[in-house]
């Protein structure tokens, strides 16, 4: 059984213009990680998304691609969601009910390197 390394961030909060920069640091960095295979961004705690928030989100995932690596988001809220559908950016990121949901698709024994509340 292969073991994938694991990086999950759970920021709180609302993801908007005046933090979303913030995150999207924060990401990167994580993505940039020599040991950091996927990414994960746990957003139990979001409460409201606006449209910088959203856009920092698409650049991380545009940066993940470019890297080969994955980065996915679990427990949107269903205010959140909504934000995802409307934009229909839903098919673009892959999204999870929780972390066990996110856990359980990698196939593999999770090595967890960080989790991380933001």
């Amino acid at each position: 059984m292969k073991t994938s390394k694991a990086t999950i961030i759970k920021p709180n909060g609302s993801l908007t213009a005046m933090n979303s920069q913030d995150l999207q640091m924060e990401l990167t960095q994580s993505l940039k990680q020599p040991h950091t295979e996927s990414l994960l961004l746990d957003m139990e705690n979001i409460d409201f998304l606006d449209s910088a928030g959203l856009m920092s989100l698409v650049r991380v995932l545009q940066l993940a691609i470019g890297l080969g690596k994955n980065f996915s988001l679990c427990a949107l809220s269903p205010s959140v969601r909504i934000i995802f559908e409307v934009t229909q950016l839903e098919k673009s990121f892959t999204i999870f009910q929780d972390v066990k949901s996110y856990q359980s698709s990698l196939n593999t024994t999770l090595s967890l390197d960080e989790y991380l509340v933001a």
